[in-house]
């Protein structure tokens, strides 16, 4: 049973225990710099939506998926043992050359996959799109914000946000607006890329040799030691298409493209906003983890629970709230009843899939910081493989429409298999706890067709 504190009702334990494991200080410096960039980042996007409508906008966003994907082979997988080697060796010079020179090797493979992939599996206009966006994957300014978190630079975060939202948003307005077209906007995305990662690299450089000392090559036995920890990360990265994503695919191959899959892709695009607030509580975890301050078990499982009842009441109103915020962010999309009323359906749908992300962000980043890589690569895969059987099973059984729903099916088994870490041996306690959370995600299912 949890420890009581004194003159704490058991809300108040709940925030305490929260608290305990989340820092506050960290945390609202890193949800302010991403709250930030996801206002110019959007104010960018409504201005896409405006120029190019609904139907070349979901073909952008398809383009926009794909880069997510190869990104991820250096954008995820890097930072976790990084910020590790990074603690240890107490931000050494060496240590952040080592690391940059694995980031560099590492995303110029990206990049030759992704144009690879491009150019076999897009038309022409995609595929030149895709070359635009080539340097976003280059110049992924995530790929060093874990240097300013594990040093605690948080004024460097909001700083170039804005820079790298600024750039890409005045580009949008004078550019896009006037030239519309899928390269334009994939350039002025690159673009913004560019002019953050080269802020956050000059930041690094300040006050020490790091940025300036010999990068490793491919062959140093350095290099070898830090993608052998980073390898089993980035192939679970690259197989994010095996989560949402996968039903965003699906669709497009049943239904083409069309305004539908535009609609589609708005809703994807403020999901993926909103787990970019889950998954930046890696960021505010890792470098406690890997300092290895105490056993934080008791904490992480008090911080699920915390959570879970905490998130439950916001998430509650998606149905509500959905509409309004399609319109509010994409107001000149060209929305009619039919696509503004399936993009709100997604939305609420895939908003609880944000909510498992967040639930199972603290243990899933112990294990990272604990070096269990694999663990979580494996796990990831075979949800991944439950999630697939689930959206060809609603490609069978319903229509595409009803696609979102089918393809929450690999995190709900990802999130009952990191609660199940949590409680290891305790069954009294577990068992509970996830027939909650199966019961809590049919309810809200069922909440969402109801309203909607």
């Amino acid at each position: 049973m949890a420890e009581r504190i004194p003159g704490v009702g058991a809300a108040g334990l709940r925030a305490a225990a929260v608290a305990e494991i989340l820092p506050a200080r960290p945390t609202a410096w890193v949800f302010a710099s991403l709250a930030t960039g996801q206002v110019l980042n959007f104010a960018a996007l409504s201005v896409f939506t405006a120029c190019l409508g609904l139907e070349r906008f979901g073909q952008y966003a398809v383009c926009l998926l794909d880069f997510t994907i190869f990104s991820n082979l250096a954008n995820f997988a890097l930072p976790g043992p990084s910020v590790t080697l990074a603690v240890r060796a107490r931000f050494s010079d060496r240590a952040f050359a080592l690391a940059m020179g694995t980031r560099w090797w590492t995303s110029l493979a990206a990049v030759i996959l992704y144009l690879a992939f491009e150019n076999g599996f897009r038309t022409r206009s995609m595929a030149v799109t895709g070359l635009a966006l080539a340097p976003a994957v280059m110049f992924n300014a995530a790929q060093l914000e874990w240097w300013s978190v594990a040093r605690q630079r948080w004024s460097d975060l909001i700083a170039h946000r804005l820079l790298g939202g600024a750039a890409t948003f005045l580009l949008a307005w004078f550019w896009v607006r006037r030239s519309p077209s899928l390269p334009a906007a994939a350039c002025a995305f690159s673009a913004g890329a560019a002019v953050s990662f080269g802020f956050l690299l000059a930041r690094a450089s300040e006050g020490g040799k790091g940025t300036r000392l010999p990068w490793p090559g491919p062959t140093s036995r350095r290099m070898a030691w830090l993608w052998a920890r980073a390898l089993p990360i980035a192939i679970t990265g690259f197989s994010d298409f095996l989560f949402l994503p996968l039903g965003y695919y699906v669709y497009r191959e049943l239904r083409g493209e069309n305004a539908m899959m535009g609609a589609y892709g708005a809703a994807y695009r403020v999901i993926v906003a909103a787990s970019l607030f889950a998954s930046s509580i890696f960021l505010v975890l890792l470098p406690r983890f890997a300092a290895r301050v105490g056993d934080p078990g008791q904490s992480l499982r008090r911080a699920f629970d915390g959570m879970a009842v905490a998130l439950a009441l916001p998430l509650a109103c998606a149905p509500f709230l959905a509409k309004h915020l399609l319109m509010l962010l994409f107001p000149r999309a060209g929305w009619d009843a039919a696509t503004l009323g399936y993009a709100a359906w997604a939305l609420a749908v895939m908003g609880l899939s944000t909510y498992l992300h967040l639930l199972r962000m603290p243990p899933l980043t112990q294990a990272l910081a604990t070096g269990r890589s694999w663990t979580y690569c494996g796990r990831f895969l075979i949800a991944g493989a439950a999630n697939a059987g689930a959206v060809a099973a609603g490609t069978y059984l319903g229509s595409p429409e009803s696609l979102p729903m089918w393809a929450l099916g690999a995190d709900v088994v990802f999130t009952g298999w990191w609660l199940a870490s949590l409680y290891a041996g305790r069954p009294g306690a577990l068992w509970p706890r996830m027939l909650g959370l199966l019961a809590g995600c049919a309810a809200y299912l069922a909440w969402v067709r109801f309203w909607m």
